[in-house]
């Protein structure tokens, strides 16, 4: 099994925020999977919508904006204009963070007769309600707060709630991540697919008749084939088939035919052995030492993923009882880093709750005190409660043993 280069290391699938601390995910990846969607893993090989795919006609139920009345309500596309169909949601921050870019390339294509079509899976309230969401540093002619109803006045936001329009494209595409974007040629077809900030080269080109489309479509193919076989693998992991999701991997990876596909899949790897580190850690925690071992070995001793999986023991501790076992194991792998100098604020902060779940009260004070001047934002925040916290316990113990010579004195 390949190790995963630390850079590239990210268990989508099963890490969680801690002690203020965002998860890997929420820092690294620039696009939102959208839960309880139907699952791309539907679409076999055969039926994938891909490049050079007639372009599904358009059955939304909600155009929210349509440029002020100035772009059609589209239902089939015209031969010889281009259409951009987007996909989005009001709960998807990198879907908002992806909004300016649009309203600049709609503008920019506009002359050229190029539609920008947003579409959400949501029902209608709360994305009227979104509208009056204000963007974050941006001011409208007046000096006030840009909402992002005002910001989305130049292309059309729509909403589908009976998820068609959803099934018909991302599904069909085996597409589980927005924002992701289509470009529609002038001849109806799927010209690209992608995320919509990388999307201005192809559409330039889309535009003026130079892209090259055949030879994205190979290329494209290939991702969604692979892409789907690893939801397809995701989907046995979540349905409690390990075994069948590890050979279906073993699998893939001996067939990847790009060392970034086998990267991938290896990576996949990570999230499904992480999500049983997790299992067994309810279940069986003796196991899940060993396990958190062969999860530091397999991110070859990231100092972000040993946090991870180190905090997982802490999170068990401040649940209820966590075996010495589990977090001799945690320790055994941050320490190294400690030691080293690399350790991050949330990797010291992460060393000091474990050595005072194992009972080693002025070493967690030292190692809190350590990471909280370290840190910064909400980290800071949580490490200085925690941090609080232990002085407290220190001073609730020392008055405690004041209490008791006391007393011996007064018993003599």
């Amino acid at each position: 099994m390949p190790r995963i280069h630390h850079l590239l290391w990210l268990a989508p699938l099963a890490l969680v925020a801690f002690a203020g601390q965002p998860s890997l995910a929420q820092e690294a990846t620039d696009t939102a999977v959208v839960p309880g969607a139907p699952a791309a893993e539907q679409a076999t090989p055969e039926e994938l919508l891909t490049v050079g795919s007639p372009a599904p006609t358009l059955d939304i139920e909600h155009w929210v904006k349509d440029g002020g009345g100035a772009y059609e309500h589209v239902t089939s596309f015209t031969e010889g204009q281009v259409y951009v169909v987007e996909f989005w949601a009001t709960w998807c921050g990198p879907c908002v963070a992806s909004m300016p870019v649009l309203v600049e390339l709609q503008q920019k294509y506009d002359p050229q007769g190029v539609q920008f079509i947003s579409v959400s899976n949501e029902e209608l309230a709360p994305v009227e309600q979104f509208l009056g969401r204000e963007v974050r540093g941006k001011t409208n002619d007046d000096g006030e707060p840009l909402t992002i109803g005002e910001l989305t006045e130049t292309y059309c936001l729509t909403t589908d709630p009976d998820g068609s329009t959803y099934n018909d494209y991302m599904v069909a595409a085996a597409q589980n991540g927005i924002p992701t974007a289509f470009i529609v040629g002038k001849d109806g077809h799927i010209e690209w697919l992608g995320h919509p900030m990388r999307m201005e080269d192809p559409l330039e080109q889309v535009v003026t008749d130079t892209w090259d489309r055949d030879a994205f479509a190979e290329k494209m193919k290939a991702e969604q084939e692979f892409q789907a076989a690893m939801t397809r693998i995701m989907g046995l992991a979540r349905r409690g088939q390990p075994a069948k999701a590890k050979e279906a991997l073993d699998e893939l990876i001996a067939g990847a035919t790009t060392t970034e596909f086998a990267q991938r899949a290896a990576q996949l790897a990570v999230d499904i052995e992480f999500g049983l580190y997790q299992q067994l850690i309810q279940n069986d925690q003796l196991a899940a030492a060993k396990k958190l071992t062969e999860l530091v070995e397999m991110v070859d001793a990231s100092p972000r993923a040993v946090n991870s999986i180190a905090w997982m023991a802490v999170r068990a501790g401040n649940q209820g009882e966590v075996a010495e076992e589990l977090l001799t194991a945690a320790v055994d792998a941050v320490k190294p880093i400690y030691e080293g100098g690399s350790a991050s604020a949330s990797l010291i902060d992460t060393y000091s709750h474990l050595v005072h779940l194992q009972g080693d009260l002025p070493e967690a004070i030292r190692l809190a005190k350590e990471a909280k001047a370290d840190a910064t934002g909400r980290l800071k925040v949580g490490i200085t409660r925690f941090l609080q916290e232990l002085e407290e316990e220190q001073a609730a113990a020392a008055g405690g043993e004041a209490s008791g010579e006391e007393a011996e004195e007064a018993a003599e």
